[in-house]
């Protein structure tokens, strides 16, 4: 990253910085930062004020992004449960024209999706869950 040509002052904690520096000598934030970036600095800068944790460059997100087994069990089983609802709403909303021959194809293959659908999501949220879970 290009360091600005001007002193600038931090979008996350406020700090004036030097024209040649390429990010906040207090917080860490670039010097033309997205959205997310000052963000998270700014959450790091409130936390260093509390005196919670010390190194400058730690990445206090780490715990919080990385799920326990338990926790992604709940939500592949919240996600399982999503779809059972919908496949519920599905043949409640469906009934009055299910016994039509459109209808009837219509819903089965309403209830063929969500049946495919749903365990293909539960595996997709817990291989993100164990990702996040191995890179910490």
């Amino acid at each position: 990253m290009k360091a600005v040509p001007y002193r600038w002052r931090c979008l996350a904690c406020g700090s004036g910085n030097a024209a040649s520096s390429q990010q906040c000598e207090r917080c860490g934030c670039p010097a033309r930062p997205r959205m997310v970036q000052i963000e998270r600095c700014a959450r790091l800068v409130a936390l260093r004020s509390d005196k919670v944790f010390a190194p400058a460059d730690a990445d206090l997100a780490a715990a919080a992004r990385a799920p326990s087994p338990q926790r992604t069990a709940w939500t592949v089983l919240a996600v399982l449960a999503s779809w059972a609802v919908l496949a519920v709403v599905i043949r409640l909303s469906m009934a009055p024209v299910a016994g039509s021959r459109v209808g009837g194809w219509l819903l089965g293959a309403m209830m063929v999706a969500v049946a495919v659908l749903a365990p293909l999501s539960c595996v997709i949220v817990y291989r993100a869950a164990r990702g996040a879970q191995a890179e910490s």
